[in-house]
This record gives structure tokens, C-alpha cells and sequence, in this order.
């Protein structure tokens, strides 16, 4: 009879090993393992490495491929590698800047993204491979000026102000900086040139402000607005529209899986992948 218990007993978890489970909840307890791995990184130091990111991520597609009970557990472990790692090289981009919280200091970086405008017409704009006292710096610094200067994304700028402590994942900020040199190198951001020649193709057929307002629907160029239609949306809180937005990838897949189904399903999806990366790098790589 006890023999008959354990064989029952292991019938039961054969069966349950290999019951499949949706897509969907396996990417839920990815996500379940990031937050939970992300908050460890405060306890649990040594996940910087990318290694740990690689591992975590194919312990990620062995579960989404192997789809059963036993990946649920590959999925928790991938989300929680992945998260440590996350979490741990956000601690460590916070404790390079720690030291200089609160001093006068020149940086150099390149602009990771199009500026935008806060409510008060202050200009913002985020940093990366920023240099502080010849030194490199990992991390992304934030910067808000109200110096009317013409930056765009991959611009190499050097900003001069006092040191904050920063905010999210942004490790420290400089809110009332100012800006000293300002660098555009030629062919530095192809995908960036290309939108701005679109740009000024519409304006020489279309008048203004209907022009600049519909580069930004569709292009994501909000900070060609004319100032007082700028200033107006700001006014009215509606300078989120001015965004390309997720809406805009929704249409370039759909057109790419009409397009290129026919072939076949995977060409359809690489067509939408590509016309999906494509846009994004055009646009730039903004949450929206």
C-alpha cells in the first residue's frame, strides 16, 4: 500500500511536469523574478556582470520554449538573475556620483534622446558616456537648462552646474546647469539626419504650425514646434501628444504582416521587427 502511495505520488508529478502552460503566465513569473530580483540586489551583491543578464535571459527562452511546470521555475530563476543584475549596476552607477553630490562640477556627454521642455520652458536632456574631472562615469546623468541653445540627440555637450541627487534610475542631475560647448558631428546619428531632412521635406508643403505639430504625431519632433504653439500646449497640459507613440508601431506591424504574410508567417514577422527597430531608431528610443 505505501508503494502504491509513492508510485500514485509520482505519477502525479510526471503529470504535472509535463502539463503546458500559456505563454502569457510564463512572462508573468518573468516579471514576478525581476521586481523580486531587482529589490535582493539591495542584499545580494556580485550579479554586475553581463554574464548574469545572458544567463538570466536564456533561462528566460528555455522556459517560454519549454512551456510547463518545470519551466515556471526556469522563468522565476531568469527573472531573478536578470533583476539582480538590473538592480545591481543601478547601485553602482549611484555610488560613482556619490562623492560629488553637491559640487560645482563639467561634464561632457552625448545626448541619448531629443530634448524636450519642461512646463517653465526650461530645456531637458539626459547624458550619457558623461566624463566629470576626466573621469568616465557610468550612468546616465539628467540635465535641465534654460539656456536657448539648439541641441539634438547625439550631440556631444559639456555642461557646467551643482550636483543633485537624481531620481528613478537616473543616478544624479544637474537642474540648472549651463551649457558651455555644444559639438554635432557629422554622420554621428544617421537615423536622426534622416528624420530631420523628412522634417523639413513637410514644411516646404505644408505651412506652419500644421506642419511642425504633424512631424511630431509622426515623427516624435516635439522640440521643432513654433514657441507659441509650444507654449500653448503647455498651458493646456498637451504636449504629451506631441509624441510618436505606440499607436505608430501598431500600423507598421499590421502593414508588415499583410504585406509579407503571404510569404510566410516568419517573413511577416521579421518584416514588422525590422520596420519596428527601424522606427524606433528614427524616433528614438523614448518610453512613449
Amino acid at each position: 500500500m505505501w508503494r502504491a502511495g509513492i508510485t500514485g505520488q509520482s505519477v502525479r508529478i510526471r503529470i504535472l511536469s509535463h502539463r503546458k502552460v500559456g505563454t502569457s503566465w510564463l512572462l508573468l513569473w518573468v516579471s514576478v523574478g525581476i521586481l523580486v530580483g531587482t529589490y535582493a540586489a539591495l542584499y545580494a551583491l556580485g550579479f554586475t556582470g553581463f554574464e548574469w543578464f545572458v544567463v538570466g535571459l536564456c533561462f528566460s527562452f528555455v522556459a517560454l520554449l519549454n512551456r510547463t511546470y518545470v519551466g515556471v521555475a526556469l522563468a522565476v530563476c531568469g527573472g531573478l538573475l536578470i533583476g539582480l543584475c538590473n538592480g545591481g549596476n543601478q547601485l553602482v552607477q549611484q555610488s560613482a556620483y556619490e562623492p560629488l553630490i553637491g559640487q560645482e562640477i563639467t561634464a561632457q556627454g552625448r545626448v541619448t534622446e531629443d530634448p524636450s521642455y519642461d512646463s517653465e520652458g526650461d530645456l531637458r536632456f539626459r547624458l550619457k558616456d558623461v566624463r566629470i574631472q576626466d573621469r568616465e562615469i557610468a550612468g546616465e546623468l539628467w540635465v535641465a537648462t534654460s539656456d536657448r541653445v539648439d541641441i539634438k540627440r547625439s550631440d556631444d555637450v559639456t555642461v557646467t552646474g551643482r550636483l543633485s541627487t537624481g531620481f528613478g534610475t537616473i543616478p544624479a542631475a544637474l537642474f540648472r546647469a549651463d551649457v558651455r560647448q555644444l559639438e554635432r558631428q557629422d554622420y554621428a546619428d544617421v537615423a536622426r539626419d534622416t528624420r530631420d531632412w523628412f522634417a523639413d521635406g513637410i514644411r516646404e508643403g505644408v505651412r506652419e504650425p500644421e506642419a511642425s505639430l504633424g512631424s511630431g504625431f509622426l515623427l516624435g519632433q516635439k522640440t521643432a514646434l513654433p514657441e507659441k504653439l509650444d507654449q500653448e500646449l503647455r498651458l493646456l497640459g498637451l504636449t504629451h501628444i506631441v509624441v510618436a507613440s505606440g499607436y505608430n508601431l501598431s500600423i507598421l506591424v499590421r502593414y508588415g504582416r499583410r504585406l509579407f504574410s503571404r510569404i510566410s508567417r516568419f517573413t511577416g514577422l521579421a518584416a514588422s521587427s525590422a520596420m519596428v527597430l527601424g522606427f524606433a531608431n528614427i524616433t528614438g528610443f523614448s518610453p512613449s
